[in-house]
């Protein structure tokens, strides 16, 4: 089956990671920012397809809980708290994943997910509100870090658009404002996960520089759509060091017999919590 086989081999499948014994307190925590003194957007219309948001107790939303558990409590080290959330080309899923799990992620600690995809930023679609400057206009230095870190009415979720300067600040993302930028947001969030939606590896040159300076990175592959060469291509081009796992998205549950039996025991867990709750 070629290199990517060889690749999906080492990464493995998704499964629920152990949390460790240590106090959890002491890794997250509440922002260190004054979030009263940020600007604020009300995300009332949100796309049906974060189902995490929507269908809490979906299969979908489940597996996110469980790519969730294996960031929050790796089997070794410690969890990767800037994650960029990316795929080969364009089409396979990226934004759905940074948004389900951005969502997942703030259901139980404080959260920033980063519309860092300059070329196609759609934020606004997917959650049908407007912002004023972003990411871009903050890496020209154009305004403050703190002018485009959106609270949300959804609690510990927090927002940065990709913002209006975006041709002229796909530069910026070669250059020490970058590293500026992830520095202050360390600072202000030192104990919170912050998510970047990347443009895609092969078509642009902005998620390479990113890659470097997150701790990890999550390639998302389309079930029917992607090419495991490109896919392959793209995790060279980040390095295989830097890739925490990949996300099969969309693929048809029905084709795939050998874990049926998985979504068997899912189904009869639902039934089974239903009845003993009612």
């Amino acid at each position: 089956m070629g290199k990517l086989t060889n690749f999906f081999r080492r990464v493995g499948p998704l499964e629920e990671a152990e949390a460790p014994q240590n106090n959890k307190n002491a890794i997250y925590g509440a922002p260190a920012i004054d979030t009263d003194l940020l600007p604020y957007v009300e995300i009332s219309k949100i796309d049906q397809r974060i189902m995490v948001y929507h269908k809490p107790d979906s299969i979908v939303a489940e597996n996110f809980k469980i790519l969730r558990s294996n960031i929050l409590h790796p089997r070794t080290g410690l969890p990767s708290k800037f994650v960029m959330v990316a795929s080969a080309i364009p089409g396979e899923g990226k934004t759905f994943v940074s948004l389900n799990l951005a969502f997942s992620f703030a259901r139980s600690v404080s959260t920033v997910l980063v519309e860092s995809d300059l070329r196609n930023p759609s934020f606004s679609t997917w959650l049908e509100c407007s912002f004023a400057e972003g990411i871009s206009d903050a890496l020209l230095e154009k305004v403050s870090i703190k002018d485009i870190i959106y609270k949300t009415n959804f609690p510990n979720l927090y927002l940065i658009p990709a913002g209006f300067t975006i041709e002229e600040a796909s530069d910026a993302f070669a250059s020490e404002r970058l590293v500026i930028f992830l520095d202050q947001l360390r600072q202000y969030f030192p104990k919170s996960f912050v998510i970047f939606d990347s443009s895609p590896v092969l078509v642009a040159s902005e998620p390479i520089y990113l890659s470097r300076l997150v701790d990890g990175v999550l390639m998302v592959a389309r079930y029917g759509y992607s090419d495991r060469d490109g896919i392959n291509d793209a995790v060279e081009k980040i390095g295989r060091s830097k890739i925490l796992g990949l996300v099969f998205n969309g693929f048809n549950i029905s084709s795939l017999n050998i874990i049926s039996s998985r979504f068997k025991y899912y189904h009869l867990s639902k039934k089974y919590y239903r009845k003993n709750g009612s």
